[in-house]
C-alpha cells in the first residue's frame, strides 16, 4: 500500500482531489477476512459498492446524459482556467489549471501553497516546492484515468452510482470501475449557457468530501506541451511511486 504521508495533495480537472486514501496502490489480501477477500479478488470493490446503474436500470434520459457527458469530455482538447477548492475543514486554495487530452494535466497552486501537480500521461506527479520533494503516482491509480483516457467511455470504464438532471444543471456520480482509485467522483455540467464541466467533488472512504470549483474556461487557447513535463531540480528529494 501507498503511504506517503501526504497531508493533502489536491488536484482540478476543472479540477479533481487526492488525498493518500484517493491515491490506490495494491491491496494487501493478507489483511483481509476470506470474505472481503474474495470479494476485492472478484471486482476490487465490495458488492454494495459494486451495486450501480447500467443500460438496463438506466432511464432514456439518463442515457442520454451519459452520452453527453462522454461526447463533451471526448471533444476536450485543450482548457485552461481558474479553480477554487474547498477542502473537507473548509479551508479554501485556489490557482490555475490546464488541460491537454489525452492525458495531461497541470495545477498550479496559487501562494502561499508552493505545489504543483502534473501528469504527463503515464504518471502523476505532486511536487512540494516548499519541502523540496515530489511524488509519483502511476495515472491509472488515480481519479483522472477514467476523464483523460483518449477514448472516455463513462459506461465501460466507470461504475455509474446516481445521473442527475435539472433544467440548469446535470451531475453524475461513479467509482472507477478498475477499483485502483478508492473514492467517489461527482461531476457536475452547467446546462446553460452551454453544457459545460463546472465542479466536482471527490469522497474519500472515510467520507471526507473535498469541492473543485472551476471558472474562466478558456478552450481555445493552445497549451505547450513543456508544461506537463516535470523538471526535477537537483536539491529536490524524488519519491518514486
Amino acid at each position: 500500500m501507498i503511504n506517503k504521508g501526504l497531508a493533502i495533495a489536491t488536484i482540478v480537472m476543472g479540477s479533481l482531489y487526492f488525498s493518500p486514501s484517493i491515491i490506490a496502490a495494491e491491496t494487501d489480501s493478507k489483511n483481509l477476512n476470506p470474505k472481503a477477500k474474495a470479494e476485492a479478488d472478484s471486482s476490487g470493490w465490495s458488492a454494495s459498492i459494486a451495486d450501480g446503474l447500467t443500460p438496463a436500470t438506466m432511464t432514456e434520459q439518463q442515457k442520454t446524459v451519459v452520452i453527453q457527458i462522454n461526447e463533451y469530455l471526448n471533444r476536450l482538447t485543450n482548457l485552461n482556467g481558474r479553480f477554487l477548492q474547498v477542502n473537507p475543514d473548509d479551508g479554501k486554495q485556489k490557482g490555475k489549471f490546464y488541460i491537454k487530452r489525452p492525458g495531461r494535466i497541470r495545477f498550479d497552486y496559487a501562494p502561499p501553497s508552493l505545489q504543483v501537480i502534473i501528469s504527463d500521461g503515464d504518471y502523476l506527479s505532486i511536487e512540494d516546492r516548499d519541502i523540496d520533494t515530489v511524488d509519483r503516482y502511476p495515472l491509472e491509480n488515480t481519479p483522472f484515468r477514467i476523464l483523460l483516457a483518449k477514448d472516455v467511455n463513462i459506461l465501460r470504464d466507470a461504475i455509474i452510482k446516481t445521473v442527475t438532471e435539472t433544467d440548469e444543471e446535470t451531475s453524475i456520480t461513479m467509482i472507477d470501475r478498475k477499483g485502483k482509485a478508492i473514492g467517489q467522483i461527482q461531476l457536475f455540467f452547467n446546462k446553460v449557457p452551454e453544457f459545460e464541466l463546472r465542479e466536482w467533488k471527490v469522497t474519500d472512504q472515510s467520507g471526507q468530501i473535498t469541492r473543485v470549483i472551476l471558472s474562466h474556461l478558456d478552450y481555445e487557447k493552445k497549451i505547450d506541451g513543456k508544461l506537463f513535463k516535470l523538471d526535477v531540480g537537483q536539491n529536490k528529494i524524488f519519491n518514486p511511486f
